[in-house]
């Protein structure tokens, strides 16, 4: 039969758990007591929610925790966060040319072409000819998107929009995306 106790700090009486010592109510009252805070030392407090959440870590990971950040570090966590890595100031940046994928993508000529490709195909997939529905691709075949891209020299929306060779739907074929992604241009533009 649990005993009542009273709490060193605050002087409530309480059960303490099974798992408790008994001295404190809570764990407010705990991490008030600045005499038990004292001797835990800093860097078993910062451990303390850690391991109550059930993580532990050894002292190699400790150290890296804590690891400070270099100066170049810190100046790039300070460009990226600003903006002054966006466009063509980031180390990555390869011409624009993502964007332009997208532009013509997201037009609504596309969209049209995506769909005469899709009715003329009867929705399914010219592979392995399941009809999925929703989960179908418009595929460029035999000339894929980005050799058209390449071939013509397409450098604007504009270049895209007049070129003949993307919108023409005899070009375009439906896949699933399970078949779309073992073709050798998947992911290519």
């Amino acid at each position: 039969m649990p005993q009542h106790r009273f709490c060193k700090i605050c002087g409530k009486d309480f059960i303490p758990k099974s798992n408790s010592k008994g001295i404190y109510c809570s764990l407010k009252c705990s991490y008030s007591d600045k005499e038990r805070m004292k001797n835990l030392g800093e860097r078993h407090r910062i451990n303390v929610g850690n391991a109550k959440r059930g993580k532990k870590f050894t002292e190699q990971q400790k150290i890296g925790m804590r690891k400070p950040k270099s100066e170049q570090h810190k100046i790039n966590l300070r460009l990226a966060k600003n903006g002054s890595w966006t466009g063509n100031k980031n180390p990555r940046w390869k011409g624009g040319v993502s964007v332009l994928r997208c532009l013509i993508r997201g037009c609504f000529e596309y969209r049209l072409w995506r769909s005469d490709v899709f009715k003329r195909d009867n929705y399914t997939c010219q592979h392995c000819g399941n009809n999925k529905g929703h989960n179908l691709n418009a595929d460029h075949y035999p000339n894929s998107f980005a050799d058209i891209l390449s071939k013509n020299k397409i450098k604007s929306i504009e270049d895209a929009l007049s070129c003949v060779e993307i919108w023409d739907i005899n070009n375009g074929r439906t896949l699933c995306i399970d078949c779309h992604k073992k073709t050798k241009n998947y992911g290519k533009a």
